[in-house]
């Protein structure tokens, strides 16, 4: 009773602050597009943000291989059991982590470019 309350609270702090980082990365990034008027150095900025995104896909695509892999090799008894209901909210959760960290790649990189 407790972990499902506690589970679902969990859930909605995570879901709330993936609909705050996507609010905050589509403001970022429209107003220093005005501000900047699309130039060179924003051109490059959201490139280089877009390639973080990229590795931190590439990153996750090795680590479900790997871990596709131990699946295959050890038997079944060794491994904890993940419903199918878990293993969509899992992936869930990492596919919307990309806001932010597209986000903080965003601010990282017109800080620092």
């Amino acid at each position: 009773m407790v972990a499902e309350v506690l589970g679902r609270i969990v859930t909605l702090i995570y879901a709330c602050s993936m609909v705050v980082f996507i609010i905050l990365g589509e403001s970022f990034s429209k107003s220093k597009t005005k501000k900047y008027k699309n130039d060179e150095r924003w051109k490059l900025v959201k490139t280089k943000a877009n390639t973080i995104v990229l590795t931190y896909y590439s990153a996750i695509s090795f680590g479900v291989t790997v871990l596709y892999t131990i699946n295959i090799f050890i038997p079944k008894r060794y491994l904890p059991t993940l419903s199918f209901e878990n293993f969509v909210t899992v992936a869930l959760y990492v596919a919307l982590l990309r806001y932010a960290v597209e986000y903080l790649a965003l601010r990282h990189f017109d800080r620092v470019i």
